[in-house]
């Protein structure tokens, strides 16, 4: 059991060995060095009674600390050891009475003595002096102690510096976007309702830092890591961006460096006098202490509600990248622990002595945890099972975290100060939702009403695969924004706890008892106040899982069901599509849902009202700018099932396409199964496809038009198409300051295809 209490009073002793200053290592090196020998004369039964009030070893001590020490280090030394003796109630006698004795010749008669001499079972009778060799070799013990002591606990914080200089920038760069990129834009607005930078030198700067910025989007930010692979695995692997990619890299290596470098190892050490047994415990010390410092990173970035989110901007996607990151560097550094202390016991044969020890066991159940965690987050796993997914690791999570609380109770709370931030991110997270779910879902009325609770309905159509699920949240006001998404509850079924992320594809006013959408009051007729609130619509695929589940009870009910739901949000950022002159949306399939409130934000900005000029020019001076800057738009859509056009577009939406001079293309990428195009269909790539409308006034279902075209759409072509009739032949950055912005949601392979084809020199491009 030596290894064991060597660890535990090594440890015990972190904070003094970390805290104590420079000047006083001189001093408390002679006493670690007389720890090893042992003076006779001591009636005291405790340690610290024992160096306190021996005579022989204070005089000892007072010797070696006269020959060795300075007169400046002696004051500070004592001063630390005296207080160790006063906390326990024991007075050391003073150096002022000892130091006349201490004169060269007193010294010189001294008994000299080296390191491993005297054993520790032998009494000394008479006061010795430690040789100049043994000082220098307890120095530097104690030296390589207190350094690692630090190093442990400093390297580990480094991992908040790193990642605090990441978010950083991310914040910095959404204070930019929120608050001065009108400023650097003074735009000219002219009579015929185009913009333009205006032409002084602080203009041109302008021009040049948005050209700058432009590089480092389309070079760094946009294009991912390997290939043209993002939303596509390779290898079952995500690919990250460029700069996601350089992110975790540097991380990788400011973690492998800060946990193998500056180790004092040398021969002659006085606790290990092997160079290996010193590197292993420096290490394994090193590798534990980093390993908790990485836990509130990897909770904080794992939660939806992580208030990085809105503060960067950046989407869940990056922090889940990051909290992976994060993930694999803390359970590497755990088992480098668990491995090196496994060496350790073994050489001195002490491993199995220490397993009845709850504190030894619960390490291994940590790392062991850990490294199963790390096993069960497979992307095959997450997209195939994503309810197993979540059950292991949500229960892993706490086993582990109760395990590491009781692995280093031994030490007396010197490491809960890693842990229990981790319970209360953990603890604020699951409060944050709650607080959404509440808000969202129930509405307190007045007069003893009943409570207003989110309720939907689910309709399922066969012919294009789809769930349309309409839900009018209990709280009347909620309006989402383009680009938000929801967490959905059925609670009133088994399992009710499950919650499924989905963007909303459209929202409209809503009158209790009337239809969803509003019609026009007849004349002579009166306005009834009656309660306002507003219905949410999502698309939803059915794939496994909940949603399957939902597609069987829809099916089961003659294809719409009427149930509780819940809403929890909204999440995610708002793309400002509106400080755009030119939108691309590319939707594949459900992710219509993605795109189309867009297109309503469009119609809400160009309707609406118009904002004021930041600042006069000659071309602008009392001219309003309208809401939103989008003069060109582009909906291209793509689907499998040609009926999913009938599900989605109805003749209000593409009347609306139409009046707002919005490009549209659909495409059906198979050919339907109950038929096949005829020749001059293939020839002319064009298809007639009926879509359902409700006729306004005779309340039946009328047929418009859709045209289909066949094959996959070709992006690259697209855009270049898009960009040419926004800008000709001109150099939007450079001169006219003109921007594009590219928003595609479908299919991996899809989005992947837009970002690639998104990489054209000079223009912006947001995907």
């Amino acid at each position: 059991m030596r290894f064991l209490s060597v660890s535990i009073v090594l440890s015990a002793g972190v904070s003094l060995a970390a805290d104590i200053p420079e000047s006083a290592r001189c001093v408390i090196s002679v006493a670690e060095a007389l720890s090893h020998i042992r003076f006779a004369g001591s009636l005291n039964s405790t340690y610290t009674g024992y160096i306190c009030t021996n005579r022989l070893h204070t005089y000892s001590l007072y010797a070696a600390i006269k020959l060795y020490c300075s007169l400046s280090n002696i004051e500070p030394g004592l001063h630390v050891l005296d207080g160790d003796c006063e906390k326990e109630g024991f007075k050391r006698i003073p150096y002022k009475d000892v130091e006349p004795q201490l004169s060269d010749e007193y010294l010189a008669s001294l008994r000299v003595v080296e390191f491993g001499e005297v054993a520790k079972r032998i009494r000394l009778p008479e006061p010795v002096l430690i040789s100049g060799n043994y000082f220098w070799r307890a120095f530097r013990t104690n030296r390589a102690w207190a350094f690692e002591t630090w190093a442990h606990h400093a390297f580990g914080n480094a991992s908040y510096w790193f990642w605090g200089v990441v978010l950083l920038c991310g914040v910095i760069n959404r204070l930019y976007e929120y608050f001065l990129a009108g400023r650097l834009l003074r735009w000219r607005y002219d009579q015929e309702g185009h913009y333009s930078l205006a032409r002084s030198a602080p203009r041109r700067f302008a021009s040049a830092f948005l050209t700058t910025r432009h590089w480092i989007r389309a070079y760094l930010i946009l294009p991912p890591a390997i290939g043209d692979y993002h939303q596509r695995l390779l290898y079952w692997c995500a690919v990250p961006t460029r700069i996601e990619a350089i992110v975790i890299v540097l991380y990788y290596l400011l973690s492998l460096a800060l946990t193998i470098v500056g180790y004092d190892v040398f021969k002659g050490n006085l606790y290990w006098d092997d160079i290996s047994t010193q590197a292993w415990r420096y290490l394994s010390d090193r590798a534990g202490i980093m390993s908790y410092a990485n836990l509130v990173l990897l909770w904080l970035f794992a939660g939806r509600n992580n208030p990085f989110l809105w503060a960067t901007g950046w989407n869940f996607g990056t922090f889940n990248l990051f909290h992976r990151a994060v993930a694999r560097v803390a359970t590497i550094q755990a088992i480098i622990h668990s491995v090196g202390y496994t060496v350790l016991t073994l050489r001195v044969h002490s491993y199995l002595s220490y397993w009845p020890s709850a504190w030894w066991y619960m390490g291994a159940v940590g790392t062991i945890g850990m490294g199963l965690l790390l096993g069960f987050s497979s992307i095959w796993l997450r997209r195939n099972y994503y309810e197993v997914f979540l059950l292991i690791h949500i229960a892993l999570s706490a086993v582990i975290l109760v395990g590491l609380f009781i692995h280093t109770s031994i030490f007396t709370g010197g490491y809960d100060k890693y842990l229990w931030p981790v319970v209360i991110v953990w603890l604020l997270e699951r409060a944050a939702r709650l607080v959404k779910l509440v808000h969202c879902n129930i509405y307190l009325r007045r007069n003893g009403k009943k409570p207003l609770i989110s309720k939907g309905t689910a309709y399922y159509d066969r012919s294009s695969n789809l769930i349309r699920l309409r839900i009018v949240p209990g709280l009347g006001t909620l309006v989402p924004r383009p680009g938000q998404f929801y967490y959905i509850y059925q609670p009133l079924k088994l399992r009710g706890y499950e919650s499924h992320p989905f963007t909303v594809g459209s929202w409209s006013q809503h009158i209790e008892g009337e239809p969803y959408h509003f019609r026009p009051v007849s004349p002579g007729r009166h306005k009834i106040e009656m309660p306002i609130s507003h219905s949410l619509t999502f698309w939803i695929r059915p794939f496994n899982g909940w949603t399957r589940r939902l597609q069987s009870e829809c099916i089961s009910q003659g294809c719409a069901v009427q149930s509780t739901f819940l809403l929890e949000g909204p999440y995610g950022v708002s793309i400002p599509l509106h400080k755009y002159e030119n939108v691309i949306l590319i939707a594949g399939g459900a992710g219509f849902a993605g795109v189309w409130p867009h297109i309503e934000e469009h119609l809400r900005r160009s309707c609406g009202p118009v904002l004021q000029l930041t600042e006069d020019t000659p071309h602008s001076k009392g001219l309003p700018i309208p809401a939103t800057r989008t003069r060109n738009m582009t909906l291209i859509m793509a689907s499998k099932q040609r009926e999913l056009y009938n599900e989605l577009l109805d003749g209000e939406k593409l009347r609306l396409l139409s009046q707002m001079g919005i490009r549209t293309e659909f495409y059906s990428t198979s050919y339907s199964t109950c038929s096949s195009p005829s020749a001059e269909e293939a020839l002319d790539e064009t298809s007639q496809l009926l879509s359902r409308d409700t006729d306004p006034i005779h309340g039946h279902r009328a047929l418009t038009s859709i045209p289909i075209k066949h094959g996959r759409p070709n992006i690259t072509k697209i855009i270049n198409h898009s960009l040419y009739d926004a800008y000709g032949d001109e150099e939007p950055v450079s001169n006219s300051g003109l921007q594009t912005a590219v928003l595609v949601c479908g299919p991996a392979a899809m989005a992947d295809d837009t970002r690639a084809a998104s990489e054209l020199p000079k223009v912006n491009i947001r995907s």
